[in-house]
């Protein structure tokens, strides 16, 4: 029984520091101040990033939409598949491919939020998509004046050249 709990209370740890760490990135991609500095160019740093991603945009889609699951597959992967394609580059770090995931999920969550609380009509409104696309810029342009160490490819990563 004391292994359960020692590894529970792990668990818990790791989630609570995990929730904070993206939180905390989350928020900063909000201010118009993305870190890349702070993002490690790893696996789990993107997928982390892609979990939020992705339950962000289904909760958008799915509960707040009301779109079907085909429907809201569909419009995840194609988003997705599109900021992959237009920001990771062998040569580079995950940290912009991370920070537009970011974004996007930033404006799914404003967005829901507000839907279900009654203050905008729709998730898919002019206004959220004028915000993402700010976002989106400022990201880029933020990630072109990070340090060059933080640009390249294997950013904090062990064993990287």
């Amino acid at each position: 029984m004391g292994s359960l709990s020692t590894a529970l209370a792990g668990t818990i740890l790791f989630l609570r520091m995990w929730i904070g760490a993206m939180g905390w990135h989350l928020g900063r991609i909000a201010q118009f101040r993305p870190d890349y500095a702070g993002l490690a160019d790893t696996p789990f740093t993107a997928i982390s990033f892609i979990v939020v991603y992705a339950t962000a945009a289904i909760v958008k889609y799915s509960w707040v939409a009301g779109l079907g699951n085909l429907d809201v597959a569909l419009e995840v992967f194609l988003a997705f598949v599109l900021i992959a394609f237009l920001s990771i580059r062998r040569e580079q770090s995950t940290g912009l491919f991370c920070a537009l995931l970011g974004s996007s999920a930033i404006v799914d969550i404003l967005g829901s939020g507000l839907a279900l609380t009654g203050i905008a009509e729709s998730v898919s409104s002019m206004e959220f998509k004028v915000i993402e696309t700010c976002l989106y810029l400022n990201c880029v342009w933020e990630f072109t004046r990070a340090p060059a160490a933080a640009r390249k490819a294997g950013y904090r990563r062990k064993g990287a050249p």
